[in-house]
């Protein structure tokens, strides 16, 4: 019987993804933006994998959760910090601070906007007074 994949197939390489990884500079910092407006996505179980691992690596990581409403970051590294303390193991942390709705601003109506309830709040933009 005849195989359907030869044994000199090699799939095409992926332009997407990087072949090999850059070397790392003394001093250079990166920013990650992790976003995506749809809830539900992933974005902050990839934003914690990728804290992780590069901790892991020996880098050092400071994570912003600008989720003031849900919070789901923060969550997730109080939970890894409780789970530390508990079993007592050392876990490396990101420096992280929840960003919570500013003070220093406030919701300027638009058309759109009846005043009412949660879809309105959804309809109006943020602005500095």
């Amino acid at each position: 019987m005849s195989s359907l994949v030869s044994d000199t197939f090699q799939p095409a390489p992926n332009p997407s993804v990087a072949q090999t990884q850059a070397p790392r500079e003394a001093g250079r910092g990166h920013v990650l933006v992790i976003g995506n407006e749809k809830g539900g996505s992933g974005k902050s179980t990839t934003a914690l994998h990728i804290a992780v691992s590069l901790m892991s690596d020996g880098a050092r990581v400071a994570t912003l959760d600008l989720d003031a409403r849900q919070g789901t970051l923060s969550r997730y590294l109080e939970n890894r910090a409780a789970y530390a303390k508990r079993k007592g193991v050392d876990l490396p942390m990101p420096m992280h601070t929840p960003v919570p709705i500013s003070i220093f601003f406030v919701r300027a109506p638009t058309a759109a906007s009846s005043g009412k309830g949660e879809a309105s709040c959804r309809a109006k933009w943020w602005t500095r007074k």
